[in-house]
C-alpha cells in the first residue's frame, strides 16, 4: 500500500461520548478529495485494497471473481496484460489522484514502455498501462516508468483547499455553514454542543481503506473506523442535503449499449430449492462479469443510487451530487467524480454495461537534469521531449479479455472455472442437489430485448419472464447485482430466480 504512515490527515472529530458515536468531522479540501476519490476507484482495486490488509469484508461474489482471475491460467487471457488490468485496473481519474495527500492505490502513475531504447524513441513512441504488453516490435512492454510528480494539478485533485467541510458519520459531505450544524444538532436531538467531545485525530492510510470498505455495509462509518464501535440504529445521521427528484427515464439517458450484440446463458436451477446451482455460460457472460472488477465505484451507485443500501457509499455520491458546483477545482474535476469512466485501457466491443470509455491520453517522456522522466502533460526546461500514444490491451480485436471459444461453469457464487462434468457433478454433491431435481433455462439477451428493456419500468417489485430477468441485470441492473454481490453470497439466484 503506498505511502503508509506518510503524510497522515489530521481531523477534527465532535464525538457524543454518552452513545460512543461520531456526530461529524469538520476537515480541508484535502481529506474531501480522497474520499471523493473513492468514487472513482475500479471495483478490482477496491478488492485488492481489503485483501492487502485483511479486513473481515463482505465483499461476497466479487471477492470470488477477484479470485477466480487470480487464478486462472494466463493462457486463457488474450495476453498477460490482459489478466493485469483486471486485478489492478488502472482509475481513469488517475491525474486528479496523483495529487491526493494520501494514495492507498500503488497502481497509480505507474507506466511502461518498450525495452528498447531505440524502439521506443524512433520506431513505436508507446506507452502501456499494464505490464507485459507487447510492443509494435514484438518485445514486452515491461520497462516500469512513473508519472512525474511535475505532471500533478495545482490546487488539490477534485476540490479547492481552502474550502471547509463537514463529514457526518454516513459520509455525507457538505460544506461548512451555520445552517448545516443547526439542522444536524437538532436532528439528533444535541441541544448543548458542550455535551460533545471534540478530538482531533490522525488519519493515515489505514483509516482511509478501513472508511472505504466500511462505507459498502455500514451507515456509522466514521464511528466504526475512528472509535472501533458501532451505534444503535436509531442514532444514524438524518439526510442533511436536500433530495434530488430523479425521472427513472434518466437512468437510461446514457446507456450505450452495442444493440447488434448478444449474450446467452444456460441456468441449471435446483427446482426444490429454487436456486441456481450453477450457469453455463461463453466468454461474452464471463467477459462481462470480469469487466466488473474496472468499473468505477462511482458509477455503480450511479445506476442504482435510488435503491436501499446497506452502508453509506450512495450517500457520499448524492451529497456530492448538491453541492455547490463552485468548491470543485473546475467542471472537468466534477465530472470526474460523479461521471467516471470505464478504467484506463479496459473498453472492449461486447460491452453490455453502458459505460463511457476513458479517453485516451498522451504522455510526454523526456530528460531533465539527465534524467528520464514521463509527464501527462509537456514539460518546461527539457531536453528531448517524446510524445508517446497510449495502447489499449484489448484493442488486437476488442473482443474482451479471454481468447478462444471455451465454455465456462459460473457457479452462484460467482466461481468462474472452464466446464467438465466432473466440475458440475461437484457442484452439485456440495449443494446436496441430485441432477434429477434440476430445471434448464435458456436466457438470451439481444438488440430486440433491450429495446424492450429501455421501455419497462424500472420496479423490482415488477414480475417478468425469467427472460426478462435476465435482460434487467445485463443491460442496466447489472451493477446493481455488483453492489449486491458485495454483501451476498447467491449473486445468480438473487438476480435470476
Amino acid at each position: 500500500m503506498a505511502e503508509e504512515h506518510v503524510n497522515d490527515f489530521s481531523i477534527k472529530v465532535y464525538v457524543d461520548a454518552k452513545k460512543n458515536r461520531v456526530v461529524y468531522a469538520e476537515c480541508g479540501g484535502d481529506f474531501v478529495d480522497v474520499l471523493l476519490s473513492f468514487l472513482t476507484t475500479p471495483l478490482g482495486t477496491i478488492v485488492s485494497l481489503a485483501r492487502s490488509q485483511s479486513l473481515p469484508t463482505e465483499m461476497g461474489c466479487l471477492r470470488n471473481l477477484y479470485t477466480t482471475v487470480e487464478n486462472m491460467d494466463v493462457q486463457n487471457f488474450h495476453s498477460r496484460a490482459c489478466k493485469t488490468m483486471l486485478l489492478e485496473p488502472r482509475n481513469s481519474a488517475e491525474n486528479h489522484c496523483m495529487n491526493l495527500k494520501l494514495k492507498v492505490d500503488d497502481t497509480l502513475g505507474i507506466k511502461y514502455c518498450c525495452s528498447s531504447d531505440k524502439c521506443t524513441f524512433l520506431n513505436y513512441p508507446l506507452v502501456s498501462h499494464y505490464s507485459d504488453e507487447f510492443c509494435g516490435c514484438g518485445k514486452s512492454m515491461n520497462r516500469k516508468v512513473t508519472l512525474s510528480q511535475e505532471s500533478k494539478n495545482v490546487g488539490g485533485s477534485f476540490v479547492k483547499e481552502d474550502i471547509g467541510f463537514i463529514i457526518t458519520d454516513d459520509l455525507q459531505v457538505l460544506r461548512v455553514s451555520s445552517n448545516v450544524c443547526f439542522s444536524l444538532y437538532s436532528k439528533l436531538g444535541i441541544m448543548d454542543r458542550r455535551t460533545l467531545d471534540v478530538r482531533s485525530l490522525n488519519v493515515g492510510a489505514n483509516e482511509i481503506v478501513n472508511l472505504l470498505i466500511c462505507s459498502f455495509v455500514s451507515k456509522s462509518t466514521l464511528s466504526e473506523t475512528f472509535l472501533k464501535c458501532k451505534p444503535a440504529p436509531e442514532f444514524i445521521n438524518p439526510i442533511l442535503f436536500p433530495e434530488r427528484s430523479i425521472d427513472q427515464s434518466q437512468r437510461f439517458e446514457d446507456l450505450k449499449i452495442n444493440q447488434e450484440n448478444s449474450v446467452t446463458l444456460k441456468l441449471m436451477i435446483s427446482k426444490s430449492k429454487k436456486k441456481v446451482c450453477y450457469a453455463e455460460a461463453d466468454m461474452d457472460f464471463v467477459n462481462l462479469l470480469f469487466n466488473f472488477l474496472t468499473v468505477p465505484l462511482g458509477h455503480v451507485v450511479k445506476k442504482i443510487q435510488n435503491s436501499s443500501f446497506n452502508g453509506c457509499v450512495n450517500l457520499l455520491y448524492k451529497s456530492v451530487q448538491v453541492l455547490d458546483e463552485h468548491v470543485f477545482k473546475d467542471k472537468n474535476s466534477e465530472k470526474m467524480v460523479l461521471r467516471s469512466s470505464l478504467a484506463l485501457g479496459c473498453w472492449y466491443r461486447n460491452d453490455l454495461l453502458g459505460i463511457e470509455k476513458s479517453v485516451d491520453v498522451s504522455y510526454y517522456y523526456a530528460l531533465k537534469n539527465r534524467f528520464p522522466k514521463i509527464y501527462s502533460a509537456p514539460p518546461c526546461s527539457s531536453s528531448g521531449v517524446y510524445t508517446f500514444s497510449t495502447m489499449n490491451s484489448t484493442s488486437p480485436t476488442d473482443g474482451g479479455f479471454l481468447r478462444g471459444h471455451k465454455m465456462f461453469i459460473v457457479t452462484d457464487k460467482l466461481v468462474i472455472a472452464p466446464i467438465s462434468s466432473e466440475l458440475c457433478f461437484s457442484i452439485l454433491e456440495e449443494m446436496k442437489v441430485h441432477f434429477t431435481d434440476i430445471e434448464e433455462k435458456i436466457v438470451k439477451v439481444n438488440r430486440e430485448l433491450v429495446s424492450q428493456l429501455i421501455s419497462m419500468k424500472s420496479d423490482k417489485k415488477q414480475s417478468y419472464s425469467p427472460l426478462i430477468s435476465f435482460v434487467m441485470p445485463l443491460a442496466l441492473q447489472a451493477l446493481r447485482l455488483l453492489v449486491t454481490s458485495f454483501v451476498s453470497e447467491s449473486a445468480l439466484t438473487n438476480v435470476f430466480v
